[in-house]
């Protein structure tokens, strides 16, 4: 086997045994949905639907149950603290995790690992992870970065609001008022939670950028000026995506894509950050010119 065969055959593994990796860490953020629904509900069923006035078996239109719109606040922040953050913090670990199978790449490419570690420890880096996760440098969430967003619940909240306005001028009944509850918090197979719904998408994407942004650190300090189009093709990858899987592209054709438009390009697009758009599971592997040249010479050999 030539000596390059045998390179990319290495970095195919390592890039799959990352991407691997983030897929694991994804799979268990969602198992941790399910027992977060939970959690929630139970926050709600406990200390605030049994604190609303019941005329006749239904929610009364007074002063008093209006005045409990703002203990919404209160119940998802003491949820957001005991139960949620915990969640986000592994969460948050896993994707800063993802630094050291970066250095192992690189390494396989002939990187000298103190190079390697002096770029991990970089400002670069500290704001392409540290910065878009959310987890300041003195250990604190940092206000309206993804973690924060979770944290906040702001648009779950919001919904909940209206559903309890909704509830109380109606007079529903206690009954349906607690369904109701259940089937905004609790997802079933037909329908998500709000917090599913307001999460799920935002974290998968999330650490999909936060380990683009990180590797594309890596590449710019190590100057490497092309990359192979990687990932797999399942039912839904969009045409965008097939049409360049196990591709190498330069950064000059990777830059055009800014100037293209295909259903489910992200607004505001970073080619480098978000590929083929929302929810894209796809990623860019940085290679030398050389191997470059070794995989696709009708492109680039001089």
């Amino acid at each position: 086997m030539k000596k390059e065969a045998k390179t990319i055959n290495n970095l195919n593994k390592l890039s799959d045994k990352k991407n691997n990796f983030i897929e694991y860490s994804l799979n268990e953020y969602n198992k941790s949905l399910e027992k977060l629904d939970k959690r929630l509900y139970e926050q709600f069923l406990d200390n605030y639907i049994t604190k609303f006035t019941i005329t006749d078996g239904k929610i009364a239109l007074n002063e008093r149950n209006l005045r409990l719109l703002d203990n919404i606040e209160g119940e998802f922040d003491k949820f957001n603290r005991i139960y949620q953050t915990p969640v986000l913090q592994t969460l948050s670990s896993n994707m800063l995790a993802v630094t050291d199978f970066q250095i192992d790449y690189y390494l396989e490419m002939g990187f000298s690992e103190k190079l390697l570690q002096k770029i991990a420890k970089s400002a670069e880096i500290d704001k392409a992870l540290r910065m878009r996760i959310g987890i300041g440098l003195d250990g604190k969430v940092i206000e309206n970065s993804f973690i924060g967003q979770l944290a906040n619940g702001t648009r779950l909240k919001e919904d909940l609001k209206t559903y309890v306005i909704r509830s109380i001028t109606n007079k529903a009944s206690l009954t349906d008022f607690q369904k109701g509850f259940k089937e905004l918090l609790i997802s079933t197979e037909e329908t998500n939670s709000l917090l599913t719904r307001y999460s799920k998408r935002f974290v998968h994407d999330t650490f999909f950028q936060v380990a683009r942004a990180e590797d594309k650190v890596f590449a710019d300090r190590l100057e490497l000026n092309h990359a192979i189009f990687s990932g797999s093709k399942i039912k839904t990858t969009r045409e965008f995506c097939a049409e360049r899987i196990g591709q190498v592209f330069s950064r000059a054709e990777i830059e055009t894509w800014a100037e293209l438009e295909w259903a489910g390009k992200s607004d505001p697009y970073d080619p480098y950050i978000d590929i083929g758009g929302w929810n894209c599971r796809h990623d860019f592997r940085f290679i030398s010119y050389d191997l470059a040249v070794y995989l696709a010479p009708e492109k680039f050999a001089a």
